[in-house]
């Protein structure tokens, strides 16, 4: 018996952000003679004409042998600019053969698509959805980045994701309808959320085509998650915008004696160190801090010691240990771990998913923000923010995937996720509007000024 499901793709309502109008873009292999548009509006504005729908959906057959019979205008030119994109970069013009692609008036008018697939007839179609408001579709995507339901606030995201989800049907029918049924465990949960708030394996799969063909810049254990769950699917996409992640202040003082007396006479920081590297590394990982804090003051008396005792993994950099009662602690530096390699071992991390950036001075930066976090409320770092069984069980699964932007690592608890979005933030990346949020009510440290 063969069996025919259903997908509804939905959106959300009802945010702030509005994303300004996209620029006329100039559509290759296309006759657009019999199409007319205001030039002083955007170009998703577009003069309705009843050739309009005709010469996209034409073109899509002809050209990119899909069998289009997209009713309205607006719809047919954005999936046409899709398509183009894909098979563009593909260099493929067939990349979307036997997808069947149409429009209807659908009564949810918040859903901007409805699949239907067939594995056993190898029929795959997206509906899009007339009632949507597809004139709003830049605020929209930007409202649903925000919320941290996607990766990002490309205007073709959405429609990005309905293309993606047919190329993974393409590859493998049977494969694709397994997927809809797969759960996450908790570690691909970690990883997905990197993303987007994906339910099952079809989701994310989707939602990682989607963010690579909108120059999404994502760790490599993303990359290696789809592949295993895609198999044999071959697909290019464009170049992603690097982060640029800022280096910050460097320091390469002639002894570890030149560094302590820095941080002594800048700070009143007491600290110790195992070798030049490492205490350059601590001194501009403090400066960082105190650029965006725009005082020293936060470090007086601060101490850092090295000691093996309090580290049962060597590969552990380093641990705050603190005491809710006084109000004192301080930062122990394992000299087990190995600093000299610590580019490498920081930059493996980040590619696992585990930090937000692959800098160097984030082993130290990360412990010196728990510091700051600390000092602001003892007992309530102790009490709630440093329970990892405990500490993000209050939150629901879109808290989770709002704090899981910024790393795996910082939807352990509030402790972690503070100091993992500082280092995020400092290092010049940017994150949606609800995990800036979250980190805005959670944080008990001092004002941050943040350079964008």
């Amino acid at each position: 018996m063969a069996l025919s499901i259903s997908i509804i793709k939905t959106s959300i309502n009802g945010c702030r952000n509005i994303f300004g109008p996209i620029k006329p873009r100039i559509i290759k292999n296309l006759d657009t003679s019999s199409i007319k548009y205001a030039p002083q509006l955007a170009a998703d504005t577009v003069v309705l004409s009843s050739k309009c729908s005709n010469i996209f959906n034409k073109q899509l057959k002809d050209f990119y042998k899909i069998d289009a019979q997209i009713q309205d205008p607006l719809i047919s030119r954005k999936a046409y600019e899709a398509v183009e994109d894909f098979c563009n970069i593909n260099k493929k013009n067939n990349l979307f053969s036997g997808l069947k692609i149409t429009s209807a008036p659908m009564d949810n008018s918040s859903s901007i698509s409805k699949i239907n697939f067939n594995a056993d007839k190898n029929e795959f179609s997206i509906c899009f959805n007339e009632n949507f408001n597809w004139k709003e579709l830049n605020k929209i995507t930007n409202e649903m980045y925000n919320h941290g339901q996607i990766a990002s606030n490309r205007p073709s995201y959405l429609i990005y994701k309905d293309l993606g989800e047919f190329l993974n049907f393409k590859y493998n029918p049977y494969a694709y309808q397994m997927s809809i049924n797969r759960d996450f465990c908790n570690a691909s949960a970690d990883i997905a959320r990197r993303i987007s708030d994906s339910v099952n394996i079809s989701e994310f799969n989707s939602h990682y085509i989607a963010a690579r063909m909108s120059k999404k810049e994502l760790p490599k254990i993303l990359k290696t998650f789809f592949e295993e769950q895609t198999g044999n699917i071959d697909l290019k996409f464009p170049k992603p915008i690097s982060q640029n992640i800022k280096t910050g202040s460097i320091h390469k003082f002639k002894s570890i004696e030149d560094a302590k007396k820095y941080l002594s006479e800048n700070y009143n920081i007491d600290a110790d160190f195992l070798s030049i590297d490492q205490a350059n590394l601590f001194a501009g990982s403090v400066d960082d801090l105190s650029k965006i804090l725009g005082d020293k003051k936060y470090f007086d008396g601060f101490k850092v010691k090295i000691d093996a005792a309090p580290f049962s993994n060597p590969g552990t950099k380093a641990s705050l240990h603190w005491d809710s009662a006084t109000g004192e602690a301080e930062l122990y530096l394992n000299p087990a771990y190995n600093w000299k390699n610590n580019a490498k071992l920081i930059k493996k991390d980040y590619e696992a998913g585990l930090h937000p950036t692959p800098n160097p001075k984030d082993s130290i930066l990360h412990e010196l923000c728990h510091w700051l976090d600390f000092k602001g409320n003892p007992q309530k770092y102790g009490a709630v923010e440093t329970d990892f069984k405990n500490g993000f069980r209050y939150y629901n699964e879109f808290g989770k995937s709002i704090t899981g932007k910024v790393s795996s690592y910082a939807a352990k608890s509030p402790a972690e996720f503070n100091a993992e979005y500082i280092c995020g933030r400092i290092n010049g990346i940017k994150y949606p509007q609800a995990t800036d949020n979250e980190f805005l009510s959670g944080w008990n440290g001092p004002k941050l000024y943040f350079t964008d």
